[in-house]
């Protein structure tokens, strides 16, 4: 399923900028597939501190790629945030680029993540905060009334780290807020986890309670509240497997639809 997730960020003189709802935008938002998009996309950046970005499992890049092309032509979201990329480390990103779109990969054979980011929106990679223990990349995305850090990641099922990854994530999160009092700090991606209570999963799990702490410790709400992983088999149960962290859940709102 594909996460759509829009962000409006208050201006200096305190009202909200409009943001669309649906998973295609607004069509007077998006008024032709092509070039005019992207340029529509990033004068929202700009004039309205709001934008809308996307993240989904891929479950394979290579064989997804031109499903991949066709939305970022048609939907035109300022990020798409793509996990389980199954691509080699070392596979060379100029196979997967997409016009108007800077490619950030983190790719692995199992697992890994990478972000197309319009090339018209104010979006850099912080290398620096990346574990080489975990599929995560980090984005700054400056907006015109705030700093929004962006973590997005994939974190492989019944993995035993769970403990590590959000004491990593922890560390991240207060080292920004340090150095960035007023920027809005976002965790977001496929992390596998299942809580009844909290998530509404079909079982618990370690790595349930380890983000459900982690919420907790950070004061930040997960605002993802419906199934995002759909089974093809009848004794398998939906589950919302993509998760969204802020501090702010009121700038956010979020659809899910079908890749």
């Amino acid at each position: 399923m594909v996460v759509s997730i829009n962000l409006a960020v208050p201006p200096g003189n305190g009202t909200t900028g409009r943001v669309s709802l649906g998973p295609q935008g607004d069509p007077d938002r998006h008024p032709a597939p092509g070039a005019q998009n992207h340029l529509d996309a990033a004068a929202r950046v700009r004039e309205f501190g709001s934008f809308r970005f996307d993240f989904c499992n891929i479950r394979g890049l290579r064989s997804n790629f031109y499903s991949v092309e066709h939305h970022l032509l048609t939907s035109s979201p300022v990020l798409l945030l793509l996990s389980e990329t199954q691509l080699s480390k070392n596979a060379s990103p100029d196979h997967y680029q997409i016009s108007n779109y800077n490619l950030y990969p983190r790719f692995r054979s199992k697992g890994g993540v990478c972000a197309y980011c319009n090339t018209n929106t104010p979006i850099a990679r912080l290398v620096e905060l990346e574990s080489p223990n975990f599929d995560a990349i980090w984005l700054k995305i400056s907006l015109p009334s705030i700093t929004v850090f962006l973590c997005f990641l994939y974190f492989p099922p019944n993995s035993p780290h769970y403990v590590e990854l959000f004491n990593y994530l922890s560390l991240c999160h207060e080292s920004l807020l340090t150095s960035h009092p007023n920027a809005e700090v976002l965790f977001a991606g496929d992390f596998n986890v299942h809580h009844k209570e909290w998530l509404g999963s079909s079982s618990d799990d370690r790595g349930g309670s380890e983000a459900f702490s982690f919420s907790l410790l950070n004061d930040l709400e997960q605002i993802i509240k419906h199934p995002t992983r759909i089974p093809d088999r009848r004794d398998h149960s939906s589950n919302t497997l993509d998760l969204l962290f802020t501090s702010n859940p009121s700038h956010y709102k979020y659809t899910i639809s079908a890749p």
